[in-house]
């Protein structure tokens, strides 16, 4: 009898464990991932082998680390990252794909006070147009202006 109840209960922490199905050889449905300690670290969707849907990013202690939606395995909409603390340490906002280039409409990362340490847009990952740079107290420093990542005028 004990026998069974451990493999009952065996069974069904291994089965938590798992991460998520598959339909015709490709991920699906919702998949968890846990840390080594059984914490969560990332809740996910997919479908037919592509991110689709919300997703979550946690850290160890189980504080939130980044949220936001996927649309066949690219990310849409507004994404928002956090520390280990659960303080808000950057935002992006995703408006567009052409193939595999994207268009960042702003990224915005703060500092630990809430205050907005820089503001900007990316192509593809890379800094383009106006990126404005901020003080901890909140007042601007200074304005950069980039092309292909790089600085062209500093105002």
């Amino acid at each position: 009898m004990k026998i069974l109840l451990f493999l009952l209960f065996f069974a069904g922490f291994a089965n938590a464990q798992k991460a998520c199905g598959f339909k015709d050889g490709l991920q699906e449905g919702n998949c968890l991932f846990y840390y080594e300690s059984g914490q969560l670290q990332w809740n996910q969707n997919w479908k037919k082998g592509k991110l689709e849907g919300d997703y979550l990013a946690y850290f160890e202690n189980g504080k939130l680390k980044a949220k936001g939606t996927y649309e066949k395995d690219k990310k849409v909409g507004e994404w928002i990252y956090f520390d280990e603390t659960g303080a808000k340490t950057g935002m992006e906002k995703y408006v567009g794909w052409k193939k595999n280039v994207y268009r960042d409409d702003g990224e915005i990362t703060y500092y630990k006070n809430g205050k907005i340490n820089i503001k900007g847009k990316f192509m593809n990952g890379v800094a383009e147009g106006e990126r404005f740079f901020y003080k901890e107290d909140g007042t601007l420093d200074r304005t950069e202006i980039y092309k292909d990542g790089k600085v062209i005028s500093t105002k």
